[in-house]
């Protein structure tokens, strides 16, 4: 009886310690799953680019606007390449969205969704996505250091709107006022050296 009871309390600890162990060193052993949160939908908020408001569409036409969650504003990754001049693939097996190489499909033109409301939505938390920008998995935090995963709503991943302005090389601010957050400067982020002074970053 007591070789039973030492048993059955060794396995109910043993695979928490094991994903524990896992995680100390880096290993991906534990199955990440998704979760479910409440977001909320923000057509009314405005995205302003080096001094241009933009839409955003996906693969079909259609708009998709800002979702904001846990008071972080999130992006859809697929408009982000075009931003960005890179092409977007999103592989099923792996659960990697992988932004690279020179955009050479035209931006996707769309119908603006002006019927569109602000609303509660229900969108994915996607721990087990990762993100690899030219060959490089990132991963992105808030500004507090905490990590930020990318989210999944409508069949579209969205990223955190500061990762978005970290991978173009921007400053992100917001203006509650009018509900406008603006990604503005650092037009030019890969060279030898760098001179002029550099913007810091609000969030």
């Amino acid at each position: 009886m007591r070789t039973f009871f030492l048993r059955k309390t060794v396995s109910r600890f043993a695979l928490p310690l094991l994903c524990f162990v896992l995680a100390l060193s880096g290993l991906s052993g534990c199955a990440k799953a998704a979760s479910t949160v409440s977001a909320r939908l923000r057509p009314d908020m405005s995205i302003v680019i080096d001094g241009s408001a933009r839409d955003f569409y996906n693969a079909s036409g259609q708009e998709v606007h800002p979702i904001l969650y846990d008071g972080t504003t999130y992006l859809p990754v697929r408009a982000i390449g075009e931003l960005m001049g890179k092409t977007v693939d999103w592989n099923q097996t792996t659960k990697t969205v992988t932004l690279s190489g020179s955009r050479t499909a035209a931006s996707t033109a769309g119908t603006p969704d002006t019927a569109a409301k602000t609303a509660d939505v229900a969108a994915e938390i996607r721990d087990d996505f990762t993100v690899v920008v030219d060959g490089v998995t990132r991963t992105f935090a808030d500004a507090n250091g905490k990590t930020v995963y990318p989210l999944l709503y409508s069949g579209s991943t969205y990223l955190p709107v500061r990762a978005v302005g970290e991978l173009m090389g921007k400053t992100v601010a917001w203006d509650g006022g009018t509900s406008t957050v603006t990604l503005s400067g650092g037009l030019v982020t890969d060279a030898d050296s760098f001179s002029g002074g550099t913007g810091s970053e609000t969030n």
